[in-house]
């Protein structure tokens, strides 16, 4: 089993334009939450086919904060003077991927080996679902 020690470069670009993709920021998290079907169809009293498709994902990302223009391209927002303006537009449709680091050690010469795998999600829409606020304590926290 392979451990997963990192992830970088998030990367999206839009559908629509073909134009090159833009690094988000730095990576911090994500998390992809499978949408499956599941079933079975049955005769004589036994199953005779069975389906475990994906219908779709959920992923929750974190960066460490994303440039005025990257939020504006991923979120469809309209950016005027300092403020952002939420329209009633869906999201645009981007592909979005990140190359997440593994390592693994090789059992039979015990070196740490270091892989990375692409992964890369041709169609969604980004949401924001939350905004968080809170004044400074004591000692520093960091949120992105």
């Amino acid at each position: 089993m392979k451990a997963n020690v990192g992830m970088q470069h998030p990367v999206f670009a839009p559908i629509s334009s073909y134009t090159p993709g833009k690094v988000v920021a730095e990576a911090i998290a994500a998390n992809v939450s499978w949408n499956r079907e599941s079933g079975s169809f049955r005769g004589d009293d036994r199953e005779l086919d069975s389906t475990n498709g994906v219908l779709g994902y959920n992923i929750d990302f974190e960066s460490s904060g994303v440039t005025d223009d990257i939020r504006v391209s991923m979120l469809g927002e309209v950016k005027t003077s300092n403020e952002y303006e939420i329209t009633g537009a869906a999201a645009p449709d981007i592909g979005f991927g990140y190359i997440r680091v593994m390592r693994e050690t090789n059992k039979s010469t015990g070196v740490v080996e270091e892989t990375y795998e692409g992964w890369w999600f041709r169609k969604l829409k980004f949401s924001l679902n939350s905004e968080e606020a809170r004044t400074k304590g004591e000692s520093t926290e960091w949120r992105t």
